[in-house]
């Protein structure tokens, strides 16, 4: 997952330009690294911040951003193990 987290915030074509745009989101980074996230990222066009985050410290980080000054809400997502099955 590190060499994953790596390779998503190393994006040279379109976040380096649109990060600017969400107003909190580095701050928002250094927060997530701060405990421990793998990789914090713009989804799509934004203004939804990913963060990628061992399972374990999840509860840590959501409580610290909601206890922070940013706008917005934090919605925990959890990954799709499974993928697409037909029945």
């Amino acid at each position: 997952m590190v060499t994953a987290g790596k390779a998503i915030e190393s994006d040279k074509f379109h976040e380096q330009y649109r990060q600017a745009l969400v107003e909190d989101f580095q701050a928002i980074k250094e927060m997530a690294h701060a405990f421990g996230a793998y990789a914090t990222y713009l989804s799509g066009a934004g203004p939804t911040v990913m963060i990628l985050v061992p399972k374990e410290r999840l509860v840590p980080l959501q409580k610290a951003l909601l206890s922070s000054a940013f706008k917005g809400e934090v919605t925990p997502l959890e990954v799709d193990t499974a993928g697409i099955v037909v029945a």
